[in-house]
């Protein structure tokens, strides 16, 4: 039986960890079952030109176990982000807090707020002065040297001051807290999508 608890944070940081150094370029096929299981290779062609940030997060808890619709294929362009913050508010796991958890999957940035919007997902946290601190976290949206998409593990500096909190100079917006949603198995369905895409991607490529 699934469970709530504090240690799905912990479940969520394990699970993108297992996503770093995923790649559009070389290895579609995986690259798409772990962040975009279940798509039809049209689509599936199209998400390896979007930014994979959101794809990213909701995959992190995806294979963490939660098996919630609204991660679940077909995917509606533009929602990458905008369904994990809905799944988020509508389970009461939407925090405005500073991040400082390992596990957070956390949103900065937007119109007025300091750059565009970005997902990453805190894997580690360490101290690094007064109301300040260096987040290693999992992110997808980064780019290779010939403009790919992967995803990556890399060191954010996060500013905390009374009522706000900041990552790179982008204000945050909030995060997902992972101990307030049921969390099953995880990973069946990005099996099971492996299998289909060694063909469909190489179809939707070619």
């Amino acid at each position: 039986m699934s469970t709530i608890a504090p240690d799905n944070l912990e479940r969520v940081a394990d699970a993108a960890l297992s996503l770093a150094g995923l790649s559009a370029r070389l290895d579609p096929t995986r690259y798409l079952a772990a962040l975009a299981p279940g798509e039809t290779p049209d689509m599936g062609r199209s998400i390896l030109h979007m930014s994979g940030c959101g794809f990213a997060a909701g995959a992190a808890l995806r294979r963490a176990g939660y098996a919630g619709a609204e991660l679940a294929a077909p995917y509606v362009v533009g929602s990458a982000v905008s369904r994990v913050v809905g799944l988020a508010r509508a389970h009461g796991a939407w925090r405005t807090s500073a991040p400082l958890v390992r596990g957070a999957v956390f949103l900065i940035g937007g119109p007025g707020k300091g750059g565009p919007e970005h997902m990453a997902i805190v894997v580690g946290v360490r101290p690094a002065g007064p109301g300040v601190f260096d987040l290693t976290v999992v992110q997808g949206g980064q780019t290779d040297e010939h403009g790919a998409q992967v995803t990556n593990r890399q060191i954010r500096r996060l500013s905390v001051a009374p009522g706000a909190w900041a990552v790179d100079g982008r204000a945050g917006v909030g995060w997902v807290d992972a101990s307030a949603l049921e969390l099953g198995g995880g990973g069946g369905l990005e099996l099971a999508a492996l299998a289909v895409l060694v063909v469909g991607v190489a179809w939707a490529l070619s």
